[in-house]
């Protein structure tokens, strides 16, 4: 598993954001810390090894998250993966 830090901003929103997945002993991670002007807020989901794919998709339910959080909705364009 990756332990990369990826920028995640045009997909999540906010005037910054990066994510990171991220593994342990039995459990998989995906951690996505955002900003938009005064708010700085975390989201990490949490699955067992291997079944992330159980998850919600961390994006989307961060982007929502972000969107009541700053009260706007923000229209993400995808964005390449590649690390940060």
């Amino acid at each position: 598993m990756s332990q990369f830090a990826y920028a995640v901003r045009v997909d999540v929103g906010g005037e910054e954001a990066i994510g990171w997945r991220v593994g342990g002993e039995g459990f998989d991670v995906v951690m996505i810390a955002v900003r938009s002007d005064t708010i700085v807020t975390t989201f990490t989901y949490l699955a067992a090894e291997g079944r992330t794919d159980r998850l919600p998709d961390p994006l989307t339910t961060t982007r929502t998250g972000v969107q009541k959080l700053v009260g706007r909705r923000e229209t993400p364009v995808m964005l390449d993966r590649s690390p940060a």
